[in-house]
């Protein structure tokens, strides 16, 4: 009778790990496929607007060697005679290597825009699929549906970082449009560093956040995924390379020193200066604040 029992519960764990090996597979075919989709998608359109415009920059060039270009004869010993035809004046530089130089000079031009173009393309791509995660713990495994959300966000987001960050707007103004579109809510005057979750992050206006300052929504620990909003608040002031963990809570006028941490769950009360690792206030500005404000009210 045991040895049965022990056979049925044998059967039973074969059956689970078969079910847990298929549901992995799935799970990183799921991964794969909407990452790659991710990145080939938007590239067809870009390499199609990016060839009209070049195509419409070489008929503007063409135009102007086969009409204005007659009534400048002192360019005409430089850049070549213009040829007569049978169909008409043809600008010698069609034959020659101001042809290639003309190409050449524009490869790099060429190059930003298709990669703006593939930018602005993936962007709805990435609003579709970047969801927000509740808040919670959950097992990190691609198995779990809402980890494997979670993980998928993460690679749409990192290549934005990866792809982006050397560019002009992978830093600057652009990457606000970005971060908007993964779901972060950024307040006015506000240029994002690095955010590692936007659908779980909140940003006041006019907060000013300093190189390399990370911003997380999640923390890994061991074989779980723990996933907790993070909130700054308005006017706050966040120093380069500081480190945000996941569910922090800056309320308005709070500075956070270079290269501080910000445990789990803190929360920074308004109007305080915040410095080390981890953090703890250093300097208290309410009370100053508050006297400020009395005297104003005086004055009236």
């Amino acid at each position: 009778m045991s040895s049965g029992s022990s056979a049925n519960a044998e059967e039973i764990d074969i059956k689970s790990v078969v079910e847990e090996i298929k549901l992995g597979r799935y799970g990183g075919q799921w991964l794969s496929i909407h990452h790659t989709a991710f990145i080939i998608i938007p590239m067809l359109p870009a390499f199609f607007v990016s060839i009209l415009l070049f195509l419409g920059l070489l008929l503007v060039v063409d135009w102007f060697f086969s009409s204005p270009y007659l009534g400048m004869p002192f360019l005409w010993s430089i850049l070549g005679y213009p040829q007569i035809t049978a169909t008409g004046i043809k600008g010698v530089w069609q034959d020659s290597l101001w042809a290639w130089a003309f190409l050449f000079v524009f490869t790099p031009l060429f190059y930003v825009i298709i990669k703006f173009f593939y930018f602005l393309f993936s962007l709805p791509l990435a609003k579709l699929w970047v969801k927000a995660i509740p808040e919670g713990r959950y097992p990190y495994t691609p198995n779990h549906p809402i980890a494997r959300q979670w993980i998928l966000n993460a690679m749409i987001t990192g290549t934005y970082q990866n792809y982006y960050k050397e560019t002009p707007w992978g830093s600057a103004g652009l990457s606000r449009l970005m971060y908007k579109a993964l779901g972060c809510k950024i307040g006015k005057n506000v240029l994002p560093t690095v955010i590692v979750d936007p659908p779980l992050t909140e940003i006041g206006d006019n907060t000013v956040l300093g190189a390399y300052a990370l911003i997380a929504a999640h923390a890994i620990e061991g074989d779980s995924l723990f996933i907790a909003r993070t909130r700054i608040g308005n006017n706050c002031v966040i120093g380069t390379r500081a480190l945000i963990w996941p569910g922090a809570t800056l309320e308005d006028h709070v500075t956070v020193g270079s290269y501080s941490m910000v445990t789990r769950g803190k929360v920074l009360p308004s109007y305080t200066i915040w410095q080390g690792q981890p953090a703890v206030m250093v300097k208290d500005l309410r009370e100053k604040k508050r006297k400020g404000s009395k005297d104003e009210i005086k004055k009236k």
